[in-house]
């Protein structure tokens, strides 16, 4: 098409590991290069005034009245402007400075705003937030456009956190293989009821990269997470439901100075009660 049309210009898009040489994927003319990074204050200012608008206006007035209303419009853009500065107030509170650095992410601000819209307040832990996060990848988005997801939520995670924490554990990094991924996850598939109709791993992994967006491919042979930090979550998660408490206790300890480490110790203890931490606390 760029051979055909030379005196246009094109723009092309795709994600980090849309176009490059190592996957054999390489657009073959000259280009200029960039790469979209996360949103900046005044862009997330604006994301939200922009997202709160489209929400408000969007609303079909509930008195006949205010449909003829020529005021109706200013005072839905209002109010959106004033729930967007809100959350900008809330994000930039000294307590609350894990929360603004993950505004910075498009999809989790996105996720922030649809639950402050619906609660006027963001969750106070990060391990709460990223639990909403994925019940809307996982859930809500699929309700929203009438499609039966391959898992409900909470089976789906019951996958993919003994898959996240085999990733940190005997990988330890944050892509695998597609097929030993796949493997690992029909590992977990296989113990949900038959009578449940569980899909198999590829329609799983499929499912999650095509419309939950959780995952994505990684080059040409691998996976991951869409952003690292819902595996570091998912390992945490799995870390805290072990019956076994000791075990992950011991795990942690062992692996404690670790950097690898430190996002999903923080996310475990996001997570446990103060029984938990106590027991922690005395074996470290």
């Amino acid at each position: 098409t760029i051979t055909d049309f030379p005196k246009a210009c094109f723009v092309v898009t795709s994600r980090p590991t849309g176009y490059r040489p190592v996957d054999d994927i390489e657009i073959q003319i000259p280009l200029k290069r960039a790469d979209i990074l996360d949103f900046k204050p005044v862009q997330q200012k604006t994301f939200l005034q922009n997202w709160f608008t489209e929400v408000f206006l969007s609303k079909i007035p509930t008195d006949s009245g205010d449909t003829e209303d020529p005021e109706w419009e200013n005072r839905q853009k209002e109010k959106a402007l004033d729930k967007a500065s809100a959350v900008i107030k809330f994000l930039n509170k000294d307590e609350n400075k894990s929360l603004l650095k993950l505004a910075g992410i498009q999809i989790m601000l996105k996720i922030m705003a649809m639950i402050w819209n619906e609660n006027d307040t963001l969750p106070e832990s990060r391990a709460t937030l990223y639990k909403k996060a994925l019940d809307y990848l996982l859930g809500y988005q699929y309700k929203r456009r009438n499609i039966v997801p391959k898992l409900p939520e909470a089976d789906a995670i019951g996958v993919l956190a003994p898959v996240a924490l085999w990733m940190q554990e005997e990988l330890k990094k944050d892509e695998a293989d597609q097929e030993v991924m796949k493997t690992r996850m029909q590992k977990e598939l296989n113990k949900i009821p038959k009578k449940q109709k569980p899909p198999k791993a590829k329609a799983f992994s499929d499912d999650l990269i095509d419309r939950a967006g959780l995952l994505v491919r990684y080059g040409q042979t691998d996976y991951a997470f869409r952003h690292k930090s819902f595996r570091e979550y998912l390992t945490g998660f799995q870390l805290m439901k072990n019956p076994v408490m000791d075990l992950s206790v011991q795990k942690l300890i062992e692996h404690f100075s670790e950097p690898f480490w430190e996002e999903p110790i923080r996310f475990f203890f996001g997570q446990i009660d103060a029984e938990s931490f106590n027991n922690f606390m005395q074996n470290f």
